[in-house]
């Protein structure tokens, strides 16, 4: 028992479909004989009842428990699949490794599913069984494929599959499983036999051959692939954090505490890259602990870097308090009127505000003020210096008033001001 192969007799297949025949044809074969399967590999058959020429699979296998339509596409990056009600008209697209979308055709179909839908169709009625004891699948011999948006729809996953150059194998035999378990039509070698009648096609013996230490080989070299698959997810999950990082030390206000979480995010991730890689090659594993190494120092001088900023920005801070502090006590500028407590006793200093606020009373005292309930007002003793009127003439005006800040108690209420003898230590800025 094992696996017979065959070719279609001028076959127009391109090179690369050719070559990737030839692999998967020793590969499957190695696998059968070590399981000790039966069954038949046909390389772009094609059926000798004209009716059917349009029926012209790239590789068509027939075991006792299924038929497998397998379509080889010479694509590699990411896939994008359909979504929803559209999966099986959607365009397929392929995202490759500059970030170029291609459209994945189907001959003249829409897109893959359907173009292997359609060859169901033809092989169900050539071959005479049940539509749904053909299996179909697409296989991406280009590299590896990652599917990066949707998936297959449940209704479509038993009896459909997509494989890249990494896992064609598995799926392929994982899916002959599937359908020993179901056991819907074992097919006798008589059956198979009357089936490869049918194809114009003749005994291949031109593909690789692989020994039993060449397919324990690939066993590893698959683990491998695939570690190292999980490892550039890793990296490139360290890579989008240590992005995350840098544009956070760039902005001065990020606190410590983000950066340090960022830290703890990118050591999960050091950690799972180091667990999957660990598990198929000790060398990737010194890789990755080495990218970790070159991580940790790097976010350690981001993180030393928006600290120096911090501290820089609060000395400038501080600097241009206390420049400016000194300029209010030489009468250069003019402070706010809530920085007025800070500046109890001294003299010949400046205030500015916008009036909102005028309070007067019948015995002449007026307080010019920012608004009502403010701590802080120009304070008119004597109406014969600023009358109520002419207080009341300030509002909606920003006005400047020079003089000594003293304060006192307001009903227990600590309020400053500055006491205003002569109209000229109020000086008109703007007006609305």
């Amino acid at each position: 028992m094992s696996l017979s192969i065959y070719r279609g007799i001028n076959s127009a297949s391109q090179g690369s479909e050719n070559e990737f025949f030839d692999e998967l044809a020793g590969k499957l074969k190695a696998l059968f004989d070590e399981n000790n399967f039966s069954g038949v590999l046909l390389g772009h058959p094609k059926l000798k009842d004209s009716r059917f020429e349009k029926l012209h699979p790239d590789c068509l296998l027939l075991v006792p428990y299924a038929v497998i339509i397998i379509d080889f596409k010479r694509y590699s990056g990411s896939l994008i699949l359909p979504s929803g009600d559209n999966w099986e008209h959607g365009e397929w697209i392929n995202v490759d490794e500059h970030g170029h979308e291609i459209r994945v055709g189907g001959g003249s179909s829409k897109n893959p599913f359907l173009q292997l839908r359609y060859q169901q169709n033809l092989l169900k009625e050539a071959l005479g069984i049940g539509f749904g004891d053909i299996t179909t699948g697409v296989c991406f011999h280009g590299g590896t494929m990652t599917i990066i948006k949707n998936g297959i729809p449940n209704k479509y996953s038993q009896r459909f599959f997509i494989a890249d150059i990494n896992n064609y194998v598995p799926k392929i035999f994982n899916y002959i499983n599937i359908r020993r378990s179901e056991n819907p039509f074992p097919l006798s070698v008589d059956i198979m036999r009357r089936y490869l009648e049918l194809f114009n096609v003749a005994e291949y013996d031109d593909f690789k051959h692989y020994t039993d230490h060449d397919l324990r080989s690939m066993k590893q070299n698959d683990e491998l692939k695939n570690a190292i698959e999980k490892y550039r997810g890793e990296v490139a999950e360290i890579n989008r954090i240590a992005r995350q990082a840098s544009a956070m030390a760039k902005n001065v206000d990020a606190s410590v505490g983000e950066l340090h979480q960022t830290v703890a995010h990118a050591k999960d991730a050091v950690d799972r890259a180091e667990s999957s890689v660990s598990q198929a090659s000790r060398y990737m594993k010194y890789v990755v602990v080495a990218i970790a190494v070159l991580l940790v120092v790097v976010i350690g001088a981001l993180l030393l870097n928006a600290h120096n900023q911090r501290v820089a920005r609060e000395q400038a801070e501080q600097g241009e308090d206390k420049n400016r502090s000194e300029q209010i006590i030489n009468g250069e500028i003019c402070m706010r009127p809530d920085e007025a407590a800070d500046y109890v006793g001294q003299a010949g200093v400046c205030v500015e505000y916008y009036v909102n606020y005028v309070n007067t009373t019948n015995y002449g005292y007026a307080w010019i003020s920012d608004k009502k309930g403010s701590n802080f007002s120009a304070f008119v003793q004597d109406d014969k210096v600023i009358s109520r009127q002419e207080a009341y003439d300030y509002r909606n005006k920003t006005i400047e008033v020079h003089g000594d800040i003293t304060e006192y108690d307001n009903d227990g209420k600590v309020n400053y001001q500055i006491k205003i003898g002569s109209k000229d230590q109020i000086k008109i800025k703007s007006t609305d």
